[in-house]
């Protein structure tokens, strides 16, 4: 795995880990970048920071290199080695690497908090009603 999380939180995934998760190798230069081509599960989002991360898009904001992170977050509740998404490396000179590697995560799983919901019952209790007399006819005004 590329990295490890809790459920339901984003992990920041650099080039360092994507490096360390495959096994590219350029014979001609380096390998400077990962070019994300699709999201397997979950939501990424691309970006210098995590505040300032755009949603992934495969023409515009699909780059992970020395700049560049992967902000990824798993399916709220899922948990396991999940597949986040698969990239390919991309060398100095532009070239991209034929075979992608999958990017997996470790989720932990979260003991989430129980939920409910309130409901007001009403009870009536025994009344004693006092009832004096009612007279005969009741005089109209």
């Amino acid at each position: 795995a590329v990295d490890t999380t809790n459920e339901d939180t984003a992990v920041e995934i650099t080039l360092s880990d994507l490096l360390a998760q495959g096994d590219e190798a350029d014979v001609d230069g380096s390998v400077t970048s990962f070019v994300v081509k699709a999201v397997s599960s979950g939501s990424l989002k691309i970006g210098a920071t995590e505040a300032s991360a755009q949603a992934w898009n495969a023409s515009t904001n699909a780059t992970v290199d020395a700049t560049y992170k992967a902000y990824w977050t798993p399916v709220p509740n899922a948990n396991g080695t999940l597949n986040a998404f698969t990239a390919v490396a991309k060398d100095n000179n532009g070239a991209e690497s034929s075979t992608a590697i999958m990017a997996t995560v470790t989720v932990a799983a979260v003991n989430d908090a129980p939920t409910g919901t309130s409901s007001i019952r009403y009870r009536m209790r025994e009344v004693l009603l006092t009832v004096e007399s009612i007279p005969a006819s009741v005089p109209t005004p």
